[in-house]
């Protein structure tokens, strides 16, 4: 049902990376340039380049390229099916709104998913409603 809800409220944004993925000291980090403002966790963040880096088997680090703005994320994995893709961030998308949904850090199968946040879970809700769900 939530997978449902997701599927019909959001509009899943593929961004291609600026820069492939690299092995760091404990996981894979990214950088991207994210045109637009977003949220990930309960934090926002303007438009702008971000590197991304797993720093745990579930934690996961959004940081400014300017490092003034971090944000720990708490993740769990997720698979594509089988389906090998390039490295890539997902946003769900309500309205003007984007949140930081999934990270793959390198071409596999494997990623990690971000929990939905309070406004993230908000949002969707109305939206549901809206439709009639």
């Amino acid at each position: 049902m939530r997978k449902q809800l997701l599927g019909l409220a959001t509009f899943i944004v593929f961004l291609t990376l600026v820069v492939g993925s690299a092995q760091a000291q404990t996981g894979y980090r990214i950088q991207s340039n994210i045109p637009f403002d977003f949220t990930a966790g309960e934090s926002s963040l303007r438009a702008g380049v971000y590197g991304v880096q797993m720093i745990s088997d579930k934690a996961l680090l959004v940081r400014s390229i300017d490092g003034k703005k971090a944000v720990l994320l708490v993740t769990s994995a997720t698979e594509s099916g089988g389906k090998q893709k390039p490295a890539r961030l997902i946003f769900n998308r309500y309205g003007d709104r984007y949140f930081l949904s999934q990270t793959w850090m390198s071409a596999g199968d494997v990623g990690r998913e971000l929990h939905p946040s309070a406004a993230e879970r908000r949002l969707a809700k109305g939206l549901s409603l809206a439709k009639g769900d």
